[in-house]
């Protein structure tokens, strides 16, 4: 085992492999740094049966922020779907409201993104609750964050697994940092060793895409204490690559705004993963 190590530490990275990873780190640098990133996000208002008032100011369900201006708009909540029944100053998609307009929520798989100034909003379904995510082009956030943290790639935290079906596919409860839980279903897990000691994972899979939320030994020290993400592929022989060196901070390590997946336990693992992202990002000092 040690010979092991200190042949890693002693072999230089492939160059191809390094760069490709270090340009996949500027990419996730620029999704953040975006104006639909996570660092616009400002706001998270759950919204109650009926009425729900939206503007600038106090008294609001969903208070916007001062870059609104003085658009408003009511949201009615009836059965199991949303309205825009009022809107003064607000587009939906880039275009004019139209008089009671249904709004689709991020569960419809893109949602209907209502704008107006520097501010934009729009529904998020948790469990059986609805709620409207703010986002602002001018937050203090984003204009403070300078950059994403990153462990040295280590092409020996890209392992390869195989994935390992289950009989019959199985239910699962994602629990969140919001309280909420989502159902997914899982198929089978991905087996993979760590320092000779085998783990696995279990993923929600879209076909053979699967999202891996994890935890390891790092976490609360150099990593984020939530647990990290990976994304990763089901290959048709079964192959599945875990490179940790992509492994990624959740929305809730830049935002309180967010509803975070909470790792399960059986991805919770007691080894320490040096790769990836580390944590606290960093952001400019304060004016």
């Amino acid at each position: 085992m040690l010979l092991s190590i200190l042949w890693a530490l002693l072999m230089p990275a492939d160059p191809e492999y390094l760069r490709e990873v270090e340009q996949w780190r500027a990419q996730q640098e620029l999704r953040l740094k975006s104006d639909t990133g996570w660092l616009t996000w400002v706001g998270l208002h759950w919204l109650k049966p009926g009425d729900n008032s939206v503007g600038v100011g106090q008294g609001y369900r969903v208070p916007l922020p001062p870059g609104a201006g003085t658009c408003s708009a009511i949201l009615r909540w009836q059965k199991d779907s949303v309205a825009l029944v009022q809107a003064r100053g607000v587009k939906v998609n880039g275009n004019t409201a139209l008089p009671a307009q249904q709004l689709a929520s991020d569960k419809a798989g893109r949602p209907d993104v209502l704008s107006c100034g520097t501010a934009s909003f729009f529904l998020i379904r948790r469990g059986s609750r609805l709620g409207v995510r703010v986002r602002d082009t001018a937050s203090d956030l984003r204009r403070r964050f300078r950059s994403r943290v990153w462990f040295a790639v280590d092409e020996g935290w890209r392992i390869e697994g195989h994935w390992v079906p289950y009989p019959a596919p199985q239910q699962r409860g994602m629990n969140l940092i919001s309280g909420d839980t989502e159902p997914y279903t899982v198929t089978g897990y991905v087996s993979f060793l760590v320092h000779g000691r085998e783990f696995r994972f279990e993923a929600q899979e879209n076909g053979d895409e699967l999202f891996i939320v994890f935890r390891d030994k790092t976490a609360g020290r150099d990593t984020y204490p939530g647990g990290r993400f990976l994304d990763t592929r089901r290959e048709d022989d079964g192959r599945v690559v875990l490179d940790f060196n992509k492994a990624y901070n959740p929305a809730c390590a830049f935002t309180p705004h967010s509803t975070c997946p909470i790792p399960p336990p059986s991805n919770v693992l007691p080894v320490e993963i040096p790769a990836g992202e580390k944590y606290p990002p960093l952001t400019a000092p304060e004016p």
